[in-house]
This record gives C-alpha cells, structure tokens and sequence, in this order.
C-alpha cells in the first residue's frame, strides 16, 4: 500500500514515527520474552527426560514421556540459536544516496523512508515471534500429551 505523505505535516511524521518506535521496542520485548519461556521450558525438559531415563527399564510407559519431551526439546532448540531481529534505524548507505539529496525536501525525504522502514521491521519481528511462539507451544502441547497418555496407562495398569 503506497502512502502519499504529502498529505502529512513533519510533526504528524514525527509522531507516526516515534509510536512507531514503542511499538517496534514492544516487538523487542516481545521476542525476549519469548527466549526466556523457551529457555526455562528447555531445562524442563531436559528434567523429563533426567526423570524418565533412570526408569526406563521398570515401565514401558516410561518411553512415551520421554520420547515426547526429546521430540519437544528438537521442536524448541530452534528458538535457543540466535535470530536476526530488526531494530530502530536505517543502515547509513541507504539514508546517504542521491535520491534523498535530490528531493526537494531531503530531511522529510528521510522521514518518510524511516517511517516505511519501521513498519517493515515491526512487521518482520512480529512474524519471527509468531513462529518462535508456535514452536514453544508446540512443544510444550506435545509433552503434555506425552505425559497424560503416560498417565493413563499407568491409571490402567500397562506396564
């Protein structure tokens, strides 16, 4: 969707660009957030499988638990590795080209391009959360489906 920004003053810029601003630290805190989740949920995991592996020999049942939590931990390791985010600002060649200096106006040339930049950038953190976010939850729905099968076998006496 192209914007005509002739029809917005310098301070309506300046506002776009500052709410702009929280909303892309939002989508900071956002993937931080979800880093830590996936970092304690990590280390449970990783307790599961501790828990299940010295009772695998006693109860079959033992292996669904612990097949789930290591099929989760595969699930969640991606979220561990680092992942490109997109942070406020614009790299310094793009901002320093002729086109901004042949605009009649080149610091509301600027402006214009750093509010486009920062919708680019919150929408590109908004998906790489999105994803993160289904992984984490993907993996924690299958160890909790490991769990409650294990459970119920255990309540009806498979071993």
């Amino acid at each position: 969707m192209e914007i005509d920004y002739s029809k917005f003053s310098n301070e309506a810029l300046k506002f776009v660009y500052t709410e702009a601003d929280k909303l892309l630290g939002k989508t900071l805190g956002d993937f931080e957030r979800i880093a830590d989740k996936s970092f304690t949920a990590f280390a449970v995991y990783a307790g599961v499988i501790a828990f299940y592996f010295e009772r695998l020999d006693s109860n079959l049942l033992f292996w669904i638990p612990f097949s789930t939590a290591i099929i989760a931990m595969a699930i969640l390791f991606k979220n561990l590795m680092p992942t490109r985010m997109m942070n406020q600002g614009a790299k310094a060649n793009l901002l320093i080209s002729e086109y901004f200096a042949s605009r009649e106006d080149p610091h509301r040339a600027i402006a214009e391009f750093m509010v486009e930049e920062m919708d680019k950038n919150i929408e590109y953190n908004r998906a790489q959360s999105k994803i993160r976010m289904g992984r984490y939850r993907l993996s924690a729905i299958i160890l909790v489906v490991g769990l409650i099968l294990a459970g119920l076998g255990t309540l009806a006496g498979v071993r």
